[in-house]
């Protein structure tokens, strides 16, 4: 899942958004040896699975969808147009999915996101990783500026 997060240091809070994905869908090699190609990306998959948003699957840029049978994919909002050959189904239709994802991944990245940024350790992160180094930083500069400037009153 990409995201990216955003430290807004006025608010002093953290924002995180989903990123469209940049890669295809994998495809089986069952599937590949019917013909079928590599090229689609699920864009929107991060946010669609995190909130089990309902998706509807169209054929694209081919006559059917070309996916395994599974022991079961019945779904009553969708009605099927095609056929099965060899556990493989070739659908003309759309796959209408009321909700994506399963249980486990409903909200999960939430619930992390959350208990990660309840807890100490982003404080620890942000001392440790990002003020510690930045004041040696300052005061380095500091001491070298005086020292140039005790230089010239000397």
């Amino acid at each position: 899942m990409q995201t990216c997060f955003t430290w807004c240091w006025k608010e002093q809070k953290g924002i995180f958004e989903f990123k469209a994905s940049k890669k295809t869908v994998p495809v089986p090699k069952e599937l590949q040896a019917v013909g079928v190609k590599r090229r689609h990306i699920f864009y929107c998959k991060a946010p669609i699975i995190e909130y089990g948003l309902p998706v509807r699957i169209s054929p694209k840029t081919a006559k059917a969808l070309v996916y395994l049978k599974k022991a079961s994919q019945s779904n009553p909002n969708s009605r099927f147009v095609g056929w099965e050959s060899g556990g493989i189904i070739y659908r003309e239709s759309p796959v209408n999915i009321d909700k994506q994802g399963n249980k486990m991944t409903w909200g999960s990245f939430t619930k992390e996101y959350i208990a990660w940024f309840s807890g100490d350790e982003p404080k620890k992160l942000v001392q440790n990783a990002v003020l510690k180094p930045a004041g040696k930083t300052i005061k380095q500069v500091l001491d070298s500026e005086l020292k140039q400037v005790n230089k010239m009153l000397h």
